[in-house]
């Protein structure tokens, strides 16, 4: 046994201690060392040579690459067309919804006017009757029905004339 003690190296590798000559380990990749090591991986990687097969195998995969994303592309296209078919058939149903609820109440207000027109022409006809009793045919009082362009008599003394409007 030597009298002298060792003491252990230093932890750190950018600060060795002041009597330390030689180069902690681990160090090398931050030293000239590294810079070496880079250089000969670069001059291999020129070196190496990229064959047919290679080639090939990137082509592949870049087709198959190109084909999934037209894939992708087709299939968000039909969802696209599908949910604007969806639309356009859900707006054709609200419009033929609308439609015929309008020709409904168009229907409903057609049969209102005609039975209107009926109790009118019902009360004149009335009207007409109590007349043509009292005065009789021909006696110079008639009462006259204007109907669409026709007027009509209708205590019956004279025929149906066209009126010239």
């Amino acid at each position: 046994m030597s009298g002298v003690k060792q003491e252990p190296r230093s932890v750190s590798p950018h600060c060795p201690k002041p009597d330390e000559s030689e180069e902690p380990l681990g160090t090398a990749m931050e030293t000239g060392a590294a810079k070496d090591a880079s250089v000969k991986t670069e001059n291999m990687a020129s070196e190496l040579i990229v064959t047919k097969e290679m080639e090939e195998v990137e082509q592949h995969l870049m087709a198959e690459g190109e084909k999934k994303e037209k894939e992708m592309m087709d299939k968000a296209q039909q969802s696209l067309n599908r949910e604007s078919h969806e639309i356009r058939f859900k707006r054709l149903q609200h419009l033929l919804q609308k439609s015929n609820i309008y020709s409904k109440f168009l229907l409903t207000k057609m049969e209102q006017q005609q039975n209107e027109e009926k109790i009118k022409m019902e009360k004149l006809e009335k009207k007409a009757k109590k007349g043509a009793n009292s005065t009789g045919p021909g006696k110079g009082r008639c009462l006259f029905i204007y109907w669409g362009g026709m007027a009509q008599c209708l205590s019956g003394c004279l025929p149906p004339m066209r009126l010239w409007v």
